[in-house]
């Protein structure tokens, strides 16, 4: 009877192992379709069904990061061979990288840009979070009349499309002198994550025990400081 059990476990743990291959390559499959698709050729890249095994290339980096112009007359053979690698993918493709009039490589803006939406995403996640968290402080640890009301109003504003606002925004940056700056993006981004942010550090200051917090009064901290610990 016991080796009837054990060879049904170990059946059972091999159907589990499957289900967890499969439910792990599903996951992954997009994962991979994405990040295989920055190494495809451009005939390839929106192919139905999608191109699973291919010669990955390198090409679309290099253009990513350099300004090219199409080539109309092709390089010497001496020109070709005193390329560098990255240059000389350009060559294949029919273009030519732009120069300079001293010669130097012209690159393109894509790590300015790259560098603004990171300044931007992480500036008004941390404001959101910081001010979402005592917001929801002071919701969790406070009776505050109309809460629920509050509550709602402030998610509600998470159900109005961003097309609603978009030109009376662009209007009132450019009217205070906010328009295609750091801090435009910052506040947008900040006022529209906000709500979700509020709800989300509530639920989790609600989990805390307020013990906790009142053990660290009678301690002698101050609110700010029990908040903090």
């Amino acid at each position: 009877m016991a080796a009837v059990t054990t060879s049904a476990e170990r059946s059972l743990n091999k159907l589990a192992i499957v289900g967890v291959l499969i439910v792990t390559i599903i996951f992954l499959a997009p994962i991979y379709w994405i990040a295989s698709t920055a190494f495809k050729p451009r005939n390839l890249a929106t192919t139905i069904p999608p191109t699973v095994v291919f010669q990955p290339e390198i090409s679309p980096f290099v253009k990513l990061f350099t300004k090219r112009s199409q080539l109309r007359t092709a390089p010497t053979p001496e020109q070709y061979a005193a390329a560098p690698w990255w240059e000389r993918l350009v060559f294949d493709g029919g273009e030519k990288v732009v120069r300079s009039g001293r010669g130097d490589v012209q690159w393109s803006g894509y790590p300015n840009r790259f560098m603004n939406s990171l300044i931007v995403a992480i500036t008004s996640t941390i404001l959101a979070v910081g001010m979402g968290t005592f917001t929801a402080y002071g919701f969790s640890r406070f009776k505050i009349k109309g809460e629920q009301d509050l509550l709602f109003f402030i998610l509600s504003t998470r159900m109005l499309p961003p097309v609603v606002v978009a030109i009376p925004m662009f209007l009132m940056y450019r009217a205070v002198g906010l328009n295609d700056t750091h801090w435009g993006l910052i506040i947008l981004y900040t006022a529209f994550n906000l709500s979700f942010s509020v709800w989300l550090m509530k639920g989790f200051m609600d989990e805390i025990p307020k013990e906790y917090e009142e053990a660290a009064l009678v301690d002698g901290y101050t609110r700010m400081e029990a908040f903090f610990k």
